[in-house]
């Protein structure tokens, strides 16, 4: 790997590069100071944070990844609300558990593979039923089927779900506060 084309090098260099014709410019301006009718010049600095912002991978693939948590946790909370769901008509289908499975999809400008989510389906695991036959759902023998969602497993996913987001938001945070110190470095 050429350290020329890691992001931190090329920002020096520009830097560099700047330093070296705003001296050549005020030089020159002083030079022609007493010439009538000169303009003084500048030369414009560069805009190295919206350089960080752009180019950072990482911040982008921990985005990413909070995005993908983030519909996992709406899916979990679908469930739970949903928990008690049972169909309002006789042999109708109770709520059916979702889940969400992810897929690395490559990004080819980052050569980084980002998550994303690739489908959220029913879950078709086993119904429990119970006898009311009171019930509009029940069946012909008074059973109700009830949601496959279990309280315990949903709060399990959410935790892993929750920390998952907390890691990709602490990359950004961390990828954040380096582009400030590397800022600072630059000035």
């Amino acid at each position: 790997m050429d350290l020329g084309d890691l992001t931190l090098f090329k920002m020096a260099m520009t830097q560099m590069d700047w330093v070296a014709q705003r001296q050549q410019v005020l030089s020159q301006n002083i030079a022609n100071a007493d010439t009538l009718g000169y303009q003084a010049r500048d030369v414009k600095e560069p805009d190295f944070k919206s350089v960080l912002m752009r180019d950072t991978a990482s911040v982008k693939v921990a985005a990413a990844g909070t995005k993908a948590q983030a519909t996992r946790l709406r899916v979990i909370a679908e469930n739970i609300a949903n928990a008690d769901s049972t169909s309002g008509f006789a042999s109708g289908d109770p709520y059916l558990r979702k889940v969400v499975t992810f897929r690395n999809a490559l990004a080819r400008e980052l050569e980084a593979d980002m998550v994303k989510v690739k489908r959220i389906y029913s879950d078709r695991g086993e119904l429990d039923s119970k006898y009311d036959p009171t019930h509009p759902a029940a069946d012909e023998n008074g059973y109700v089927l009830q949601p496959d969602v279990n309280p315990l497993i949903e709060m399990m996913e959410t935790r892993a779900a929750q920390r998952s987001y907390e890691a990709n938001m602490n990359v950004i945070n961390t990828s954040r506060h380096m582009m400030a110190k590397t800022l600072e470095l630059l000035k």
